[in-house]
């Protein structure tokens, strides 16, 4: 593993999510004080819609990009040409058929947003963010060479060189003009740049033969066909898990309540998003290192990340049930904060998916996700089932404890099993041991957290509490974890 491509992936991913997380925040603070909550519930919805039509990727991309850490690692140009064109090509044939859904689905939006009360034409708005999808999927297929070759870096670069004047004319276009069209031409804008530059670094940095068409056979497609089956239903229940639950509450509450919940939402995509890249960004070394290095040494890694996993969880929801209803409370006013039984189901989510993401790392990179293929299908049918049972009677409570439900019957013991024993074959115990230990710490601490900051009415008193409670359980993981720490430490200084 390239210990200097690592960190410079890892910094570069890390920072660039922070600040874009602090920027979505400001824009999405204008968006609610000059668009109205209405707006951004819509804005919620149209998302994930978009995210329900992009299961038609069908982890192609996820599983074409595993299969170039080998070729890349032996330099077989000639594979990695067939892995591209099959990429190219699959990726505009789903371009095509979002434009085409989308257009499909273009009646029927009325009946979606029918509790929205707002002045723009939801028809309108809906064809710009298919059109963004689009967009994506078109041109979007060239980062795949970039990023199996550990160059995640140079896409973290040129997108915060983007992004950082885009959010500033955002910010104007949201203040000077209070417009909803202006806002989304700009995420157009941005896209259509963003896809454009990568694909022309790529096609100059990597051998232009990469990039040469080439007639794909029957035989070509099959021979990554047995990848890209399992990953069919890991995007699918993916997209279920982080997509269906806005359009449920929706349909069957309110577009008010789905703006309300998406509040909260973007809090906890915000921290999913910026942990889930320093993992991401470690996926193209580790599949190198499966391909280069002894078992043992691979293992080794996996255990490190893994307690590296149980550390971020700790302090990554300890957080946010401390602290989420107060920030809530001072950035959107008080009728925008939810329940503390909300709050707590939203924590168990959020702790459930920050210890998976190790795991999917290693899932991806070991192709260990053709095991127990079907696990995802059914975690998904589950999630869909439980959420219109409970959604009704239980509201967005009954939603988000389906989500819970769905992941602990399926993730929670599918994917460890299939790395830890299937591939390193490796006793499990010892994981379920640690997951359980943490868990209980997260939530004691986190609860004491979460009733200490109820009576937060102001930002002085906000930032505070805040701060001592980071100091309290900083120290409390350093002296729990204290050999892992200084190693991490040691590491990194070197």
């Amino acid at each position: 593993m390239n210990s200097r491509l690592v960190r410079l992936n890892v910094v570069s991913g890390v920072i660039g999510q922070f600040i874009t997380i602090i920027l979505n925040f400001l824009i999405r603070s204008i968006f609610i004080r000059y668009l109205g909550s209405e707006n951004v519930g819509l804005n919620g919805l149209y998302s994930n819609v978009l995210g329900v039509l992009s299961v038609a990727e069908l982890g192609i991309g996820s599983a074409i990009v595993a299969h170039m850490y080998k070729p890349i690692a032996d330099g077989d140009s000639k594979r990695i040409k067939l892995l591209m064109n099959i990429y190219r090509k699959v990726y505009k044939i789903i371009a095509w058929f979002l434009l085409v859904m989308g257009f499909i689905l273009l009646p029927f939006i009325s009946e979606v947003t029918k509790t929205y009360n707002g002045y723009y034409n939801v028809h309108v708005i809906f064809l710009m963010y298919v059109l963004n999808s689009f967009i994506s999927f078109y041109i979007g297929y060239k980062q795949s060479i970039v990023i199996a070759n550990e160059k995640s870096y140079v896409i973290n670069k040129v997108t915060m060189m983007l992004f950082l004047p885009i959010a500033l004319c955002q910010i104007i276009s949201l203040v000077v003009c209070q417009s909803f069209y202006l806002y989304m031409t700009l995420i157009l804008i941005n896209t259509l740049s963003l896809n454009i530059i990568i694909a022309r670094y790529a096609k100059k940095t990597f051998s232009k033969q990469y990039f040469e068409k080439k007639e794909i056979t029957k035989s070509d497609v099959t021979s990554i066909l047995d990848y890209v089956k399992p990953m069919v239903m890991y995007r699918i229940s993916g997209v279920v898990n982080s997509s269906t639950d806005s359009l449920i509450i929706a349909q069957f509450i309110s577009v008010l309540v789905t703006g309300l919940y998406t509040n909260y939402m973007m809090i906890v995509t915000a921290a999913q998003t910026l942990i889930r890249t320093g993992f991401s960004m470690i996926t193209a070394s580790i599949g190198r290192m499966i391909n280069v290095a002894d078992k043992e040494a691979v293992y080794k890694s996996f255990t490190n990340i893994i307690n590296i996993g149980f550390i971020i969880s700790f302090i990554a929801v300890v957080n946010f049930m401390g602290f989420v209803n107060g920030f809530v409370h001072v950035w959107a006013g008080p009728d925008s904060v939810l329940p503390t039984s909300t709050v707590l189901l939203l924590a168990i989510n959020l702790y459930l998916t920050i210890n998976s993401m190790p795991l999917v790392v290693y899932r991806e990179a070991t192709g260990c996700f053709v095991i127990r293929r079907y696990i995802p299908l059914i975690g998904a049918f589950i999630n869909i089932g439980l959420s219109l049972a409970l959604v009704v009677e239980f509201k967005i409570e009954g939603v988000l404890a389906a989500t819970a439900v769905a992941r602990i019957l399926t993730y929670f013991w599918s994917d460890p099993n299939a790395v830890i024993v299937h591939f390193f074959n490796r006793k499990i115990l010892w994981y379920f041991v640690k997951y359980f230990v943490n868990a209980v710490c997260v939530f004691t601490l986190g609860y004491i957290y979460m009733y200490a900051m109820v009576d937060v009415s102001g930002v002085s008193e906000l930032l505070l509490k805040t701060l001592i409670l980071i100091v309290v359980q900083l120290a409390m993981l350093a002296l729990l974890n204290r050999p892992l720490v200084v190693k991490m430490v040691e590491n990194w200084r070197k």
